[in-house]
């Protein structure tokens, strides 16, 4: 994992505790408290997916960039090859 994308998901769990402290203090009833809770978790639960989703697209993107360019070295190399 590099480094931005620790700080995304340190950060978004960052706010998923911090939703949670805060519903915790909020003079709701216990019922109330625990549903606004596992609806935060499944909202947080979706953007993290969709994170997870970029994150692979943006990776299947370099490695088919970096077939082509390694396809396209490999090509140079080999013609001159042949010529030498």
């Amino acid at each position: 994992m590099d480094k931005s994308t620790k700080t995304i998901l340190g950060i978004l769990a960052a706010g998923a505790i911090g939703v949670a402290i805060g519903m915790l203090l909020a003079p709701d009833k216990g019922e109330k408290t625990r549903a606004k809770i596992k609806d935060s978790l499944g909202d947080l639960d979706d953007k993290l997916d969709d994170f997870l989703d970029n994150v692979s697209q943006k990776g299947e993107e370099i490695i088919a960039d970096l077939k082509d360019k390694a396809a396209t070295i490999k090509d140079k190399v080999e013609s001159k090859v042949k010529k030498a």
